[in-house]
């Protein structure tokens, strides 16, 4: 029969076409994660940025908790104009420790409130700012800029960033009149969240 003539040329021309196939299937690459367009609207961000700068710190290990009910270690340390500065004087007022620096985009946008907040209560609230790391004279630029009243201390050793298990910029820390931790903010303090710590520290 004439088909079976042809038949071999049929089966060659099958696995040419085949090979041919297999080919232009090597030549494409396998789709990843990264290459397929993922879409761009309905959908959530995963990155979600916090209102703080990390630290490149590892805080020390110890005995101290860092949160409300627990006591506030006691420090003794110098302020930006050479007045001496420890915690436990001040006692009979609460106290806010806020941790920031120079470069800290947040700490410059939640500085201003804790400004009002020290010109409202000053006669029950003390504010302690710590400056991670800067010069001086940037230091006193950022804070004249900012009209800051309450002290200023500078740390360049890491002490207080150690003691109090500090990892990011901006850090609230509100400490009662007895000495007690009520809260902690890890992170710029929004108008509201101050508000509701502020009213926590001073009862």
């Amino acid at each position: 029969m004439k088909y079976r003539a042809f038949l071999p040329v049929l089966i060659a021309l099958a696995l040419l076409t085949g090979s041919l196939l297999l080919a232009a299937c090597g030549d494409t690459p396998t789709p990843t994660m990264s290459a397929m367009p993922l879409p761009t609207s309905g959908m959530m961000s995963m990155a979600i940025t916090p209102a703080q700068q990390p630290l490149d710190v590892t805080p020390q290990s110890g005995p101290t908790k860092i949160i409300p009910g627990a006591m506030a270690p006691d420090f003794a340390v110098t302020d930006i104009d050479g007045q001496p500065l420890k915690l436990s004087d001040h006692r009979g007022k609460a106290v806010i420790i806020n941790y920031w620096s120079v470069y800290c985009d947040y700490c410059k946008e939640e500085m201003p409130a804790l400004v009002k907040t020290y010109q409202a209560n000053r006669d029950k609230l003390n504010i302690i700012g710590i400056d991670i790391n800067d010069q001086p004279g940037e230091v006193r630029d950022f804070i004249n800029q900012l009209k800051v009243t309450y002290p200023i201390v500078i740390d360049n050793t890491g002490d207080m960033v150690y003691k109090y298990r500090v990892v990011g910029r901006p850090t609230s820390i509100f400490i009662n009149k007895n000495g007690m931790i009520t809260g902690v903010i890890p992170g710029m303090a929004t108008p509201d969240v101050l508000q509701e710590q502020l009213a926590r520290v001073l009862q």
